[in-house]
């Protein structure tokens, strides 16, 4: 290694996960250890008391599916959910801490160089909890997490590389849309980008944590599995190794669909006590069919989008589709329909995401200076405004939820409003709060719980006699303050919502031992 240490883009990704770095002024994919692109953001604990990342793991969710995991992103804001191995139980951020060493390890080997941080992106509709353990998960795995950026900014810095170097006016502007489908989450996204791209300012966002290309894949599973047990009564659902086969046969389908209008399928002895196979020509019309729902999911979310902001789809001027699963011709052709023009395709799906971490990782490590030499224009940095993704509220006496901070606010943002005692001779209040939206959750409880403040009640009163004012807070890095004061009294309570789910150094020391070594791992 050199004395030189690097700071380096991540695209943690539900599916698979790249990352890239700039060398020469470019912005450069960097391929894991076997030489491919992305890794597959699978981990699997071994009898041996370590563990494997990536290709390795994915054979033993047929061999090993106990020990195995993939979609852990899914999981980030899953307080209960754990994976038990080696006598050791895991949590998420454990588990996408060691999908990020294994990154780190293969992009040291490939530059040559010691990487001690990284910026990692996120979907623009993930919480603040869920922010924070992707940061937490880069802290555990050993790095510096120089920033956690949204995946929709990320993609357009990815998309201004590609129009590169030409003379353009500052003042003009272009009005972006992000259609992002990964393996499993969906995000559309609204931003308006300075011609230099000096500028990239978020105007709306909305998303689907529980919908991605994986559902897509489910559903030509689900039709195999079925016709086989039409045709034999057995439920190959119940032998990991042959669902498996059917499941690694639905994928190549899936992705052999986005080239041809029919593909056949053919998987040999999977009832073998039956010596049955299964052989089927499966369309591309009826896969579009048994996923039109999807599909529609995924426009339903923009619809959301476009009724609050006062854009309509025909004021949008280019359309940019991230993320692999948007390689399925039914993405393009919707998106087309919808916005009325060709999405652009100037950006590999599967990499844009990395390569614009790569641009806010140059950022963060040298002030921007190479930026200037890879986007339009002049432009020597990248001043981004993001929204909150999701409100926050306070949840009222009754269960519901009382927004303050309103989704697609700008960050930063500030707001306050005031509540009442609402029992007699009440001697403390519990400000009680979640991130959601009111719309679809009038219970604050099926929204995402994000802490409590206790305040003390010096001076109980009747019911409504004591007011307090709730004040919440969000930065430039996202991070939530909120402040509850009795007026009378002047009391208060106050906490930082990132240090509540920042791990102390107790808790990241713990994490951090608790990890099994990786085989191969340099």
């Amino acid at each position: 290694m050199s004395d030189r240490s690097r700071t380096v883009g991540i695209d943690l990704g539900t599916t698979n996960s790249a990352m890239a770095v700039l060398t020469m002024n470019e912005p450069e994919i960097i391929p894991n250890s076997s030489g491919n692109r992305t890794t597959r953001s699978v981990v699997s604990f071994t009898d041996e008391g370590a563990v494997v990342v990536g290709k390795e793991a994915v054979n033993k969710l047929i061999t090993d599916p106990e020990q195995t995991v993939e979609q852990v992103k899914r999981e980030m804001d899953n307080d209960g959910w754990e994976i038990e191995a080696h006598g050791e139980s895991y949590d998420p951020q454990q588990v996408s801490a060691l999908i990020i060493e294994k990154l780190v390890a293969d992009a040291e080997d490939y530059l040559g160089e010691d990487v001690d941080s990284v910026v990692i992106t996120v979907p623009a509709y993930f919480s603040e909890k869920e922010i924070q353990a992707t940061k937490n998960a880069g802290e555990i795995a050993g790095v510096t997490v120089e920033g956690v950026k949204k995946e929709p900014s990320a993609a357009c810095l990815a998309y201004g590389v590609k129009e590169g170097q030409q003379e353009v006016d500052a003042e003009d502007e272009e009005l972006a849309f992000v259609y992002d489908l990964g393996g499993g989450t969906f995000d559309a996204t609204l931003v308006d980008i300075a011609s230099d791209y000096s500028n990239l300012e978020t105007k709306s966002t909305e998303g689907d944590h529980d919908l991605g290309g994986e559902d897509w894949t489910s559903r030509i599973v689900d039709s195999i599995t079925d016709q086989i047990e039409e045709d034999t009564g057995v439920d190959v659902a119940e032998d990991r190794e042959q669902y498996g086969r059917v499941r690694d046969a639905a994928v190549t389908a899936k992705h052999s669909l986005s080239q041809s209008q029919s593909t056949n399928i053919t998987i040999p002895f999977v009832v073998p006590e039956q010596s049955y196979n299964y052989e089927n020509e499966f369309t591309r019309d009826q896969f579009e069919e048994l996923t039109s729902d999807l599909l529609e999911n995924t426009l339903d979310c923009c619809d959301r989008l476009f009724d609050r902001v006062d854009y309509s789809p025909d004021d949008v001027d280019t359309v940019l589709l991230v993320g692999g699963s948007t390689r399925m011709t039914q993405c393009e052709d919707a998106t087309r329909e919808y916005f009325g023009k060709d999405p652009v395709k100037k950006v590999n799906p599967d990499e844009a995401v990395a390569i614009g971490a790569a641009m806010f990782a140059d950022i963060s490590e040298t002030a921007g200076e190479n930026i200037a030499d890879i986007l339009p224009g002049d432009a020597s940095n990248v001043l981004m405004t993001e929204v909150v993704p999701q409100s926050f509220g306070v949840e009222l006496a009754d269960g519901s939820l009382d927004a303050l901070i309103e989704q697609d606010e700008a960050i930063p943002a500030t707001a306050d409003d005031e509540y009442t005692n609402a029992h007699d001779g009440q001697e403390t209040m519990n400000v009680r709060i979640h991130q959601g939206e009111v719309h679809d959750n009038a219970n604050a409880e099926e929204n995402t719980y994000i802490g409590n403040l206790r305040l003390e009640i010096r001076n109980p009163k009747p019911r409504g006699g004591v007011t307090a004012t709730v004040t919440f807070e969000i930065d430039v890095d996202g991070t939530l303050a909120v402040e509850a004061r009795d007026e009378e009294t002047g009391e208060e309570v106050q906490a930082s919502f990132e240090s509540i789910f920042h791990l102390s150094e107790k808790e990241l020391e713990g994490k951090q031992k608790a990890l099994p070594d990786q085989e191969g791992a340099t």
